[in-house]
């Protein structure tokens, strides 16, 4: 995979399938990037995540084609570094620990390990935990 090419987070794929969502237009204008120059993706935990907006796997599966994204199948690897980012989060001492972080190392590592961009609005569970990932959030650009 190339730099040309990303992995949407959950909230940017809802807000890109949804044209009133008041997100819709930037993170359409940051999928269009990279849609132009290279791939788009999305792992299973964002089809799952996703899958509680829609009626039934073929209505979601249906839109995720027709936007020609991509599935980016998890391995073992990207799974073991989300489990070891994970544990050094529950292992950190601090305020405002959230609950059901888990699936987002599991979206970052993916991303990480495969060297896309990731497309998320949700850009501070990200940076510091997957040093060398870049993130992308597309109301700070």
């Amino acid at each position: 995979m190339s730099a040309t090419s990303a992995c949407l987070d959950t909230s940017a794929l809802i807000a890109l399938m949804d044209e009133s969502d008041p997100w819709h237009e930037a993170v359409l204008s940051e999928f269009q990037k990279y849609k132009s120059s290279g791939m788009v993706f999305i792992t299973e935990v964002v089809f799952a995540e996703a899958s509680a907006g829609m009626s039934n796997a073929e209505e979601l599966r249906i839109v995720i084609d027709t936007f020609g994204i991509d599935n980016l199948a998890a391995t073992d690897e990207a799974l073991f570094l989300a489990g070891q980012v994970y544990k050094d989060y529950r292992q950190s001492r601090g305020d405002g620990k959230k609950d059901g972080v888990l699936p987002d190392f599991m979206i970052g590592a993916l991303a990480k390990q495969n060297e896309l961009t990731l497309i998320t609005f949700n850009d501070r569970d990200f940076v510091k935990k997957f040093p060398g990932l870049e993130v992308r959030n597309p109301l700070a650009q």
